[in-house]
Order: structure tokens, then sequence, then C-alpha cells
């Protein structure tokens, strides 16, 4: 079963990094950015 996470700060660092992870193991997650030119 999927979760659906709520992350700030996906562009960089930890919370980059727990996106990352979340995102493999199927998760759905809603991020926010600084950067609009951040990718995945």
């Amino acid at each position: 079963m999927s979760r659906t996470w709520l992350n700030t700060g996906v562009s960089s660092g930890f919370g980059y990094e727990m996106t990352k992870q979340l995102l493999g193991k199927g998760d759905w997650v809603i991020g926010t950015v600084r950067n609009k030119y951040m990718s995945l």
C-alpha cells in the first residue's frame, strides 16, 4: 500500500534523499522547492 507524503525542501540535502527513497518504494510525494528548475 503506497503512502502520500508532504515533504518541504525536496531540492537538496535530507529532503532530496528522503524523496528519492520514498519514490523508489512506490510512495507519492508532494514536495516544495525553492528552485523551479530542480528535477529528480
